[in-house]
């Protein structure tokens, strides 16, 4: 039973080259980099290292772990994983919008491993004491986390906050509505007694764990840089071509065969593959909107000097029309003319509002330059 659920060693190295090749024709640059070593990675996790030497006075390990060469049942979880890690990877290069979204999502750190690295690393630096909060004469001991006293660091409470005017994090699918941004503990319960120690505990490990699933942290420098050059075009991109597999050429067939006399004529190529999508040609246009979509869910960090605290601004997909019109300076003084400081109409003036715009639109249109005679002739 073990050998028949034996993967070969042939097979492994089948798909990591397979994983491999997709990686390198992936159209985003990031993504290519970030999916060859997370492939890498996965696979030098489950290498079978050489057992270590046994040091003295060493409490043996109560259950040994069983090595994957003799696990036949995590091999063919592997295997599944790994199968289905390539497929992935070979309909986002087919240009499928949904999978191509997804490796761009786990490429620039909105979702996936990627993601609880860089919340980690966000959070670290404001959890540490400082030196304000920490004196030698009297130590004020923090307390544990999840405890009564136990606050959110202010960077995650402020990110959570910015999260919620954002609306294109649910309408993309890519996280859920955090409700409250602190943890939300009653007084009392619905006996109207007071509420468990235990009880609140649970109640703030359970918001940290749901606010840390739906939390989207900001990208390092480099690689913002690398998304904004993308998308204003900054950075220059141009489609990989790939290299076309040689496939054995087609047997001859006969109209005359025996399952076409049994059977009947068969429908030709239908829609069933395009139910969940269709490959797109991977224009510039159509990896714009896919970048567009993953800058939304980008915080940038700003300083606000009036509440003097990092604040978090969000990019928006589409950008309206701007409200204003350019000025000339020549023009600025005769725009309020006729207004008196507190913007009320001045009964006593020379001339009538439509006089006034009349005018300005007769100078504006002088400005421009005028066509020539010879320009209007005809032959």
């Amino acid at each position: 039973m073990s050998s028949a659920l034996h993967v070969p060693p042939e097979t492994w190295r089948s798909l990591l080259r397979s994983l491999l090749r997709e990686c390198s024709y992936l159209p985003d640059p990031v993504a290519r980099v970030y999916m060859h070593a997370d492939v890498l990675d996965r696979f030098r996790r489950h290498i079978p290292r050489p057992p270590k030497s046994k040091a003295k006075n060493k409490p043996k390990a109560a259950t040994p772990k069983i090595p994957l060469k003799n696990d036949p049942l995590k091999q063919i979880l592997l295997q599944r994983s790994a199968t289905k890690q390539l497929s992935l990877l070979r309909r986002a290069n087919e240009g499928y919008s949904k999978p191509l979204e997804e490796v761009l999502q786990m490429a620039y750190g909105r979702r996936g491993k990627r993601r609880k690295q860089l919340i980690f690393r966000m959070i670290a630096p404001h959890c540490a004491p400082t030196e304000e909060t920490t004196t030698e004469l009297e130590p004020e001991p923090e307390p544990a986390i999840f405890a009564d006293g136990w606050r959110p660091p202010a960077i995650m409470v402020d990110l959570l906050k910015a999260q919620n005017h954002n609306p294109m994090i649910t309408a993309s699918n890519a996280g859920h509505f955090v409700k409250h941004a602190e943890p939300n503990i009653p007084e009392k319960n619905i006996w109207g007694k007071p509420i468990a120690p235990s009880r609140r505990r649970n109640m703030r490990k359970d918001w940290y764990h749901e606010a840390l699933r739906n939390m989207f942290p900001p990208l390092p420098d480099a690689e913002l840089e690398a998304l904004d050059g993308l998308i204003s075009g900054d950075i220059p991109w141009t489609p990989l071509k790939r290299r076309k597999s040689l496939e054995p050429p087609a047997p001859a067939r006969s109209s005359l065969d025996v399952k076409f006399l049994t059977e009947g004529p068969h429908k030709e190529g239908t829609f069933d593959h395009f139910v969940d999508g269709r490959p797109h040609v991977l224009t510039r246009r159509f990896m714009h909107r896919l970048w567009k979509r993953i800058s939304c869910l980008v915080p940038r960090q700003v300083w606000d000097a009036r509440k003097k605290r990092i604040a978090f601004t969000w990019d928006v997909l589409h950008s309206g029309p701007s409200l204003s019109l350019p000025l000339q300076e020549s023009l600025s003084s005769t725009v309020f003319q006729g207004i008196d400081a507190t913007g009320r109409i001045i009964k006593d003036q020379p001339e009538k509002v439509e006089d006034m715009i009349e005018a300005l639109s007769n100078k504006h249109d002088d400005d421009k330059p005028k066509a020539t005679e010879k320009g209007l002739s005809t032959n």
